[in-house]
């Protein structure tokens, strides 16, 4: 088996040595005027490392950059973080608001998540914004008919509607406050895009979008002869768009991986996968011949699998550490660099990283670490708690709940603070 990465290195090392051999130059120069698009920043680094082991020495590797830093090359506008985008949607959604009782940004931050993810999706997906907001409203007035239907129903209309919300179960304040802020979303988003660009400032679907609706697009600024694009999956109509240009341009090619007989066969468990990985293949050939996906593809016979009971995550985690020391002593072609080990819950990364054998003294961690639950929010939770419940005597601290000060006084970062 040839991991799909090191199939890509090794056909465009093949590629690069054809070249280099008519023009006299070095071997790897060649692939300087590619530029390889990958999913994410993980896999050019795997990509990177199969390049070198397939020139065998010193070579040149190729610029690597992600769909988004792709966009990016042909913008001007600069990809704003998750807060800044939150604080200037809060600000727009508060002059808009008709609601007298308004939220604070600790309340609407739930909200503003999911609105910055539909307008995200909006323009990713080339939506018609005016079409949909007022189809929104029509369908918004439209589940009010169903205030009246029994539970079972709606639990029915529920599965179709995924973020059908029924009139039924709120208050009369709540569903005209629900109402009314459904009524303001295509000036929310309207607004928003235009105080973002003001500062020259965007978020990844409207930089996007902005680039495909360019009718002029100008390649040359790429500086490069081709586009590579390496294992792609879930494009959106943004990024087909400019794939279409690019290839109809001639400076694009594409790596799928589908050699696998379940992306492909109509009939398979998988056929929506196939409907997408042959509709792919249609519009965007693979660069890859069938004898370089086969190499990739596992055998049968060699695949295997073994099922463990185990009571608890933190139990999980440990079984998963004699897994690999036992792999690292009784396999004598144990590679770590080719094993992985896939977590089904975040909160289970930290037991995993205590657990993970000392002679695996370098591993990629490839998930988030959320900061509720470091230390340091533990530690400002039993500090507020502890403030909150103090009793106040002629506007002076008198007293604290000992349960409270027991908690912080036992928190690492008190003993460690105290000695």
């Amino acid at each position: 088996m040839t991991e799909f990465l090191k199939t890509v290195a090794n056909h465009y090392m093949l590629k690069a040595v054809e070249e280099a051999s008519k023009t006299g130059e070095p071997a790897s120069l060649p692939l300087s005027r590619y530029v390889f698009c990958f999913p994410n920043h993980r896999s050019s680094l795997f990509f990177s490392r199969y390049l070198h082991e397939s020139f065998n020495g010193p070579c040149c590797v190729p610029s690597t950059i992600t769909i988004e830093e792709l966009f990016g090359l042909f913008s001007k506008r600069c990809i704003a973080d998750r807060t800044t985008l939150l604080f200037r949607l809060y600000d727009i959604y508060r002059k808009l608001s008709l609601r007298t009782d308004k939220e604070e940004f600790d309340q609407f931050v739930f909200w503003g998540d999911m609105l910055l993810a539909d307008f995200d999706d909006i323009d990713k997906y080339l939506v018609p914004a005016d079409r949909l907001f007022s189809n929104v409203r029509d369908l918004k007035e439209i589940e009010a008919a169903f205030a009246g239907f029994e539970p079972e129903i709606i639990e029915v209309i529920q599965s179709f509607w995924h973020n059908y919300k029924p009139v039924n179960t709120a208050e009369d304040g709540k569903r005209e406050a629900f109402s009314q802020t459904w009524s303001i979303l295509k000036d929310l988003y309207i607004l928003f895009k235009r105080c973002l660009a003001k500062d020259n400032l965007a978020y990844a679907g409207m930089m996007e979008r902005e680039v495909v609706e360019q009718e002029d697009l100008n390649f040359n600024q790429l500086n490069y002869d081709k586009v590579v694009f390496v294992g792609l999956t879930a494009i959106n109509k943004a990024e087909r768009n400019l794939m279409s240009r690019l290839l109809l341009d001639k400076r694009a090619e594409f790596c799928w991986d589908y050699a696998d007989p379940l992306l492909s066969d109509p009939k398979s468990p998988m056929s929506s996968a196939s409907f997408f990985s042959a509709q792919n293949l249609r519009d965007f050939p693979n660069v890859l011949n069938k004898e370089e996906l086969n190499s990739g593809l596992v055998a049968d016979a060699d695949r295997k699998y073994s099922l463990f009971a185990v009571p608890s995550g933190v139990g999980q985690a440990q079984l998963a550490r004699r897994i690999l020391q036992s792999w690292k002593q009784n396999l004598p072609k144990f590679d770590p660099f080719r094993t992985a080990v896939v977590l089904p819950d975040e909160h289970l990364l930290l037991p995993m990283l205590y657990a993970v054998p000392t002679e695996f003294d370098k591993f990629n961690v490839t998930m988030g670490y959320g900061l509720k639950d470091t230390p340091v929010s533990s530690f400002v939770q039993n500090l507020s708690a502890l403030q909150e419940a103090c009793r106040l005597h002629d506007g002076q601290v008198e007293t604290f709940y000992y349960k409270q000060v027991q908690v912080l006084l036992q928190h690492n970062y008190t003993a460690a603070i105290v000695g």
